[in-house]
């Protein structure tokens, strides 16, 4: 499953391939997304596509520009396109009278922290139909069987909780309409836009989507086990009291400990190479 941040923040997700190579085995979806950077960043398009035959080249094992040819035509295809633009979202403001709508309702604590990830995911999207479409997106219609599990992940509510029978429950309090194939529409959102104040007052700005629900308690005042990765400020569990980064960021400051040891001991190692006569 893609990252969260990666989806939503292209940008960071291109600079990720262009570091260290493809991601996954899906190729032609990650060479799209490092086209639009470099269309992003004001490269033309025939240097965009020298550039992703370098790339190939580079991590493709046998690469050969005959037998991907259709591939980066394709890729280029899309790249071109005049609404093929790069998804960047950096945060999601949540304003105070959408926090308290959802406190508000007469639902368990877990099911609010669920329902809440589920805003701010209709929230994310549609910020992403804006960038790609350029027009709002007017509906508030979500999901479909693959992303129930993203979400309730990311709402970080405990494992024994039903998504399912949740959004069973959200139906039967007309909280949601259920529809097919795992989609239902977001009823409260209408509803919660009608009793709108006057009042917008910030009450979160939300930049980790993989660990959404950890806003939502903290606005609420509860405890949390839960760290800031001190690379890249997302939230991490809290093993141990030393735990400091993220496993994505603990593993770059391990790579960058065992580069900053390895040429602080060039020297020693070649001073050890044995004489040639």
């Amino acid at each position: 499953m893609l990252d969260n941040i990666y989806k939503y923040n292209e940008k960071i997700y291109a600079e990720k391939i262009l570091k260290n190579g493809f991601i996954n085995k899906f190729y032609s979806s990650q060479l799209k997304i490092i086209g639009k950077y470099y269309k992003n960043n004001g490269v033309k398009p025939k240097e965009i596509k020298e550039l992703i035959y370098e790339f190939c080249n580079k991590h493709i094992m046998n690469f050969s520009r005959v037998k991907y040819f259709r591939t980066i035509n394709s890729v280029m295809n899309y790249v071109t396109k005049k609404n093929s633009k790069l998804v960047v979202i950096e945060s999601i403001n949540v304003l105070k009278y959408e926090i308290d709508y959802i406190n508000k309702l007469n639902l368990d604590y877990n099911l609010k922290k669920l329902l809440f990830t589920i805003f701010i995911f209709n929230k994310l999207n549609k910020e992403k139909y804006k960038i790609e479409k350029g027009k709002e997106l007017k509906v508030n219609c979500f999901g479909d069987y693959k992303s129930h599990k993203n979400v309730k992940k990311s709402s970080c509510v405990p494992d024994k909780l039903n998504f399912d029978s949740s959004i069973y429950e959200f139906n039967k309090r007309k909280i949601v309409k259920a529809l097919y194939e795992g989609k239902f529409y977001l009823t409260f959102v209408e509803d919660m836009e009608e009793k709108r104040k006057k009042c917008e007052d910030l009450a979160i700005n939300i930049t980790d989507f993989n660990n959404i629900g950890v806003y939502f308690d903290l606005y609420n005042g509860k405890k949390i086990n839960y760290i800031r990765c001190e690379q890249c400020n997302v939230f991490v569990k809290k093993t141990s009291n030393n735990r400091k980064y993220c496993e994505e960021c603990w593993v770059e400051k391990e790579r960058e400990l065992k580069r900053k040891w390895w040429n602080n001991n060039k020297s020693t190692r070649s001073s050890k190479k044995p004489e040639t006569t």
